[in-house]
């Protein structure tokens, strides 16, 4: 079957089903304008980006996405680019074989959020490893056609045209984001097996589409399962088998439509998430996967690998960039308790604000953004850890309007419990649980605002999720 393979031979057979893009016949000339068609007219048909490999002698394993981004062959290169809607765009130049190339000239033209067309300069970046640069706008988050003009040392310029690449948001849920077909998904692989992909608002199920992932598990072959959309959940979720356990390296996504899978998105080097230690945001940064919260005056954070194993001997300091600060939050590792610990300078939230984390180790700079947001997208759930004589619960952050809140209490042992909601929400419940699930008093309430109280004497123990 054509997604079932090794994952070292991973990049033979996804290339096959990457978006084709034709280069220029006149190298030298200026890309064409946004929304212009490619010289050839559009998409080509799958295999056709590896007989145009072929015909210029590129390897099968060169014109494999590497990082999630889309590939196009310029001259006797490869170009994979992602460009992101904070203004960010990423790319990567590879010679014939796959080998990374960092010298030359490479620039994009991509769309603003303003309509009009942004030439982006990138330069290599020596830690990142990676092209990079800026449009200084916000771009289009709508798939739109990219023109890439590469100069290599001692040679003319190849102008290629990508056509309608989608634009990866900046993460927003620990995970990574790869472009297949016309969506940019985030994907997140959580150190139990489980597995989510993220879509924006606006596109969050796809009709008539599947997805499915295949994640390594330590095996010759990754295990490939199916993404279901899960309502409750508002994103979709996969399972990976009892005893399968995520390990670090590729990772696709493919994208199925009227039966037939027509595209896949790649990584080579996926970031397992770790085990949750502080209730905070995750980052994955590099080879890196970061969790970090406020944890009383202090600004908190931990370190796992990219198998989502918490590292045994950190980088000394971990750098954090909040957007309304001009000078970053340096963490140093506090051996003591095996986190990163900074005091949280005044006015920082990075529970609300977005922010990014930085730290450099062995030579190379790893960096990770994320865009933190309302969690939970419909339904907010709480539940009472320990047993307490008095126990409140606050569900401090104003829901939107068509959140659903449901604060569910489970027990054993006697006094009472005090629930109290701070913020008015449209719809919520409070149901008060026996052990075992048996409902003993419940209580719903349209529009239930702040000051509400739920009392019962039965017995009260549970656990949070």
């Amino acid at each position: 079957m054509l997604f079932a393979m090794r994952h070292s031979h991973a990049p033979l057979l996804f290339a096959a089903s990457v978006l084709a893009a034709c280069s220029s016949p006149d190298n030298s000339a200026p890309p064409p304008p946004p929304g212009a068609t490619s010289p050839a007219g559009a998409i080509a048909s799958a295999g056709s980006l590896l007989a145009q490999a072929a015909l210029v002698g590129i390897t099968p394993q060169a014109v494999a996405p590497q990082f999630g981004g889309k590939v196009a062959i310029a001259g006797p290169s490869v170009v994979e680019v992602m460009p992101r809607t904070d203004g960010l765009v990423l790319a990567e130049v590879r010679d014939a074989s796959g080998t990374p190339v960092t010298t030359g000239t490479l620039s994009v033209q991509v769309g603003g959020a303003d309509g009009q067309p942004r030439t982006v300069p990138l330069r290599w970046d020596t830690d990142l490893r990676v092209f990079e640069g800026s449009a200084g706008v916000a771009l289009r988050p709508t798939p739109g056609d990219v023109h890439v003009t590469l100069t290599p040392l001692d040679a003319p310029p190849s102008v290629v045209t990508l056509t309608q690449v989608p634009v990866a948001p900046v993460p927003a849920n620990g995970g990574q984001v790869l472009l297949v077909g016309p969506i940019a998904p985030e994907v997140r692989v959580d150190a139990d097996g489980s597995v989510h992909a993220y879509l924006p608002d606006q596109t969050a199920q796809l009709p008539n589409t599947k997805l499915y992932v295949n994640v390594g598990v330590g095996q010759p072959a990754p295990q490939r399962v199916e993404l279901q959309y899960v309502e409750a959940e508002g994103h979709y979720v996969a399972q990976l088998g009892p005893t399968a356990r995520p390990a670090a390296g590729a990772l696709s996504v493919e994208y199925e439509t009227a039966g037939q899978v027509v595209d896949s998105g790649r990584t080579s080097h996926a970031v397992v998430t770790p085990t949750s230690r502080l209730g905070g945001t995750v980052v994955v940064a590099g080879d890196y996967g970061f969790e970090v919260a406020p944890v009383g005056g202090e600004l908190h954070a931990t370190i796992a690998d990219s198998s989502g194993v918490y590292v045994t001997s950190p980088p000394p300091r971990v750098e954090v960039y909040v957007a309304s600060q001009p000078a970053p939050v340096v963490m140093r590792w506090d051996d003591t308790r095996r986190i990163y610990v900074a005091p949280l300078p005044p006015r920082v939230n990075v529970e609300t604000e977005p922010f990014r984390v930085e730290v450099r180790h062995n030579g190379r700079r790893h960096r990770g953004s994320v865009r933190v947001h309302q969690h939970g997208r419909g339904r907010g759930r709480v539940v009472v850890q320990e047993p307490r004589p008095n126990v409140r619960v606050v569900a401090a952050p104003p829901p939107p309007p068509s959140a659903r809140v449901e604060v569910r209490v489970q027990a054993p042992p006697p006094p009472r419990v005090d629930v109290r909601i701070s913020h008015p929400v449209p719809r919520g419940s409070v149901r008060i649980e026996a052990g075992g699930g048996r409902g003993m008093d419940h209580g719903r309430g349209q529009g239930m605002g702040g000051g509400m109280d739920h009392h019962d004497n039965g017995r009260h123990r549970g656990h949070r999720r």
